[in-house]
C-alpha cells in the first residue's frame, strides 16, 4: 500500500503521540508498505528518511490552543495560522495528486488539513484519536466545528482506548474502532531487574512537567509518607517543565521540607537507566487518553500506580497489573505507596504479571495489523 500520514511530531519526537506515529510508520516500511509522511521541519525530514520514511514538505499550524489563551493577540495568531492552513490545503491539492495514496491516515486532532486533501483527492481518509486535548493537554481546538465534520465523514475513526471512543462517538455519532497503542516492546525491557531490595523505596514520575500530569499530587504523597514517619523514599520527577508549574513544584518542596526525598531531572532522552533504578513508576495524570507511559513501567517490570482516570484503569487492573488511587487526592496516593512498600513481595509478583500483561497485549505489530484490517474494512466504505 502506498500510505500518507499526517500528524504533529513534537522537536524532541519523545511525546507519547510522536513516538506512536513513529512506531507505526516504521513498521508500515518493514512490511514493504510506501509510507509518506507530511512534513514541515528540515531536520525532522532528514531523521524520518533514515527510518525510511519519505517525506514531503508542507507548512501545516496546529489549532490547539490553551485553553487560558485569550485576547486580541491570540485571535489574530490564530487567524494567520489558519489562513496557512487553508493556502496548505490548495497546494497539498495540487502537490500530492501525483502519489496516488491508498489511504490518508491522520494522527491525533490538530486541523482539517489532512482530510480535507483526501477530499478533495477522492482518497480513504482514517482519524487516529491519540489525545484528550481539555481533560488531559489543557487544550481546546480553534474551528473545531470544521475538524469535528470532517472526522465524522472518515472513514474510519481509531481511539486508543474506551475512554476515548466513548467520548467521540458521544459527540461525531457515529462508530470508533478501538486499537490501543503499541510500543517497540524489546526497547523497554530491561531483562533481570531488581525491584524493592534497596534501602529507599524509588519512585519515577516520568513525562512532561505540568499540572495535568500530576506532579504536584506526587510530591504531596512524599510529603504525607514522612508524616507518617516513612522516611525511606525517593521521588524522581523527569521531564521538560512549564516554569510556573515547576515554581509550585520547588515551593512545595520547600515548604515540606522534603529537599532529600525529591529529585527534579530535566528532559532525558533515555529514561531506560532511570527505570532500572526505580521500583515504582507512577501515572498521575489527571485523564490519560491511554498512557503510554504506563506500558513502558510495565515492560521493565516495575510497579504501577495510576490514577482512577481514562484510559490508565484500562491498563491496570488492580493487584493484577498494578495499583489505583483516587485521582486528585494525594492521601490516596501516599496510602497505595505505603501499601507496596509494606507488601513488597507481592508488588513483585504484580509487577512480574504486568511486564507479561504488556508483552502479550501492547506490540507494534498487533497494532498495524488493526489498522491495515481497518484499511480493508472501513467502517464507512469510501465510493
Amino acid at each position: 500500500m502506498k500510505i500518507c500520514f499526517f500528524g504533529y511530531i513534537g522537536l524532541t519526537k519523545k511525546e507519547g503521540a510522536s513516538l506512536s506515529l513513529i512506531n507505526v510508520m516504521e513498521e508500515m516500511v518493514k512490511r514493504g508498505n510506501e509510507v509518506y509522511f507530511i512534513v514541515n521541519r528540515k531536520e525532522l525530514a532528514l531523521q524520518l528518511t533514515r527510518r525510511g520514511i519519505r517525506c514531503v514538505k508542507l507548512l501545516t499550524y496546529t489549532m490547539r490552543q490553551d485553553t487560558d489563551e485569550n485576547g486580541i493577540m491570540g485571535t489574530i495568531k490564530y487567524y494567520l495560522k489558519d489562513l496557512v492552513n487553508r493556502w496548505a490545503i490548495i497546494y497539498g491539492v495540487h502537490k500530492l495528486h501525483q502519489y496516488k495514496f491508498d489511504a490518508i491516515h491522520i494522527n491525533g486532532i490538530d486541523n482539517h488539513v489532512g482530510a480535507a486533501i483526501a477530499t478533495y483527492l477522492q482518497v480513504p481518509y482514517f482519524w487516529h484519536i491519540r489525545q484528550f486535548l481539555q481533560e488531559d493537554l489543557g487544550k481546546r481546538l480553534v474551528r473545531e466545528e470544521i475538524v469535528l465534520s470532517y472526522l465524522s465523514k472518515a472513514n474510519g475513526v481509531i481511539g486508543i482506548s474506551e475512554a476515548v471512543k466513548i467520548k467521540y462517538e458521544n459527540v461525531l455519532k457515529r462508530p470508533v474502532r478501538v486499537i490501543y497503542n503499541g510500543i517497540p516492546l524489546q526497547n523497554y525491557d530491561l531483562g533481570e531487574v531488581s525491584r524493592f531490595t534497596e534501602e529507599r523505596t524509588r519512585i519515577l514520575l516520568a513525562g512532561r512537567i505540568t499540572e495535568n500530569k500530576g506532579q504536584i499530587e506526587a510530591v504531596q504523597a512524599v510529603a504525607e509518607l514522612k508524616n507518617r514517619g516513612i522516611n525511606k523514599v525517593t521521588l524522581t520527577l523527569v521531564g521538560n517543565a512549564e516554569t510556573e508549574y515547576l515554581t509550585k513544584i520547588k515551593r512545595i518542596i520547600k515548604d515540606e521540607r522534603i529537599e532529600n526525598f525529591v529529585r527534579i531531572l530535566d528532559y532525558c532522552d533515555d529514561l531506560n537507566e532511570l527505570r532500572r533504578n526505580s521500583d515504582i513508576g507512577l501515572v498521575c495524570s489527571k485523564n490519560e487518553a491511554f498512557g503510554r507511559v504506563t506500558v513502558e513501567y510495565m515492560c521493565a517490570e516495575m510497579l504501577v500506580i495510576g490514577a482512577n482516570t481514562g484510559g490508565t484503569v484500562e491498563l491496570i487492573k488492580e493487584g493484577e497489573t498494578g495499583l489505583l488511587y483516587q485521582q486528585g487526592n494525594a492521601d490516596s496516593l501516599a496510602n497505595q505507596i505505603e501499601y507496596a512498600i509494606k507488601n513488597s513481595m507481592d508488588m513483585k509478583r504484580i509487577a512480574k504479571n504486568s511486564k507479561e500483561y504488556a508483552f502479550s497485549n501492547f506490540s507494534i505489530a498487533r497494532v498495524c495489523d488493526e489498522i491495515l484490517e481497518l484499511y480493508s474494512h472501513p467502517e464507512i466504505p469510501f465510493i
